[in-house]
Parts: C-alpha cells; sequence; structure tokens
C-alpha cells in the first residue's frame, strides 16, 4: 500500500483535556503513514486545551462558541474532514506509529 494512493483526514474532539491533547496530536504527526488532513474540533474547553492546539500550526482546529457534547462534536468533524476516509480518536489516546497503516493495511 503506498501512502499517496489513499487521502485519509483523522479527526479529534476535545473537551478539557489540555493533559493529554499535546501527546495525542504529537502521536498522530509520528504516524508512519503520512495523511492529508488532521481536525481538531474543541467543545468549549474552559482549560488551557486552546492554547495548546494553537502550538500546532500544521492541524486545523474548529472551536464550538457552546458546548454541545461528544456526539455533537464528532459529527461537526466528519462534516468538515475533506477526504472520503475518514478517522477520528479520541484526545486522550496515544497511538502507535504505525496505527494507521495496520488499520489501512487491508483497505
Amino acid at each position: 500500500m503506498k501512502n499517496n494512493q489513499i487521502k485519509v483526514s483523522v479527526f479529534v474532539p476535545v473537551f478539557n483535556d489540555d493533559k493529554n491533547i499535546e501527546e495525542c496530536i504529537n502521536s498522530l504527526l509520528c504516524q508512519t503513514f503520512s495523511f492529508d488532513e488532521i481536525l481538531i474540533v474543541n467543545d468549549c474547553s474552559t482549560d488551557n486545551t486552546d492554547k495548546i492546539l494553537k502550538k500546532f500550526s500544521n492541524i486545523k482546529i474548529i472551536n464550538n462558541n457552546v458546548n454541545k457534547g461528544i456526539s455533537f462534536t464528532r459529527n461537526i468533524a466528519i462534516k468538515n474532514c475533506t477526504n472520503e476516509i475518514v478517522a477520528g480518536v479520541d484526545s486522550d489516546v496515544v497511538l502507535h506509529n504505525d496505527w494507521l497503516y495496520l488499520m489501512l493495511e487491508n483497505f
């Protein structure tokens, strides 16, 4: 499988997870399978999540202006992903470097 054959968007919904979101994003950026888009949907966090997200220039961020909950936030993410293949991860997850490659290996 060649990376340029498959276009993938990965989204992460986040709410008040300043303790984990940076490590989650870094684990996405270290994937052996390169993908086209990381989309973070911040569900109106009141902690330092927004400040941490601003450190990353290579991700797309959508900020909900009212806390709507995880289901609404995931739906916003899916609607805004630009590729046909969409994968979602939670903000408190640190992924193995081959996560996306292994997931798409037989796609």
